[in-house]
């Protein structure tokens, strides 16, 4: 798991639909979840970088700060649809923001 702070303040479909896009990737958009409490945008695609093949779910949560975050799980393209959302629903459930 990363998460790293986004530089924009609001993030929709439509921007991430175009920087996936951008670099040559398609995406899919899931139901958007709660993490902690906030609403956020879920989006996964397969992913190929410097040879290596992968799969990403990715969130974007915003804080009560109004800092956007995204979070990126990155799976290996054998790890099932089940298999993601055990690690995923446990980690996120868990999130709590400290800041």
């Amino acid at each position: 798991m990363n998460v790293i702070l986004s530089p924009a303040k609001v993030v929709t479909r439509e921007q991430i639909r175009a920087e996936f896009g951008g670099a040559g990737a398609e995406v899919t958009f899931g139901d958007n979840v709660k993490i902690s409490g906030i609403d956020s945008i879920h989006v996964m695609g397969n992913f190929t970088n410097k040879g290596l093949d992968y799969f990403i779910e990715q969130f974007y949560p915003t804080a009560a700060d109004g800092q956007v975050y995204v979070v990126t799980f990155s799976f290996s393209r054998t790890v099932s649809a089940q298999e993601r959302s055990k690690v995923i629903d446990e980690t996120l459930s868990s999130w709590t923001w400290t800041i």
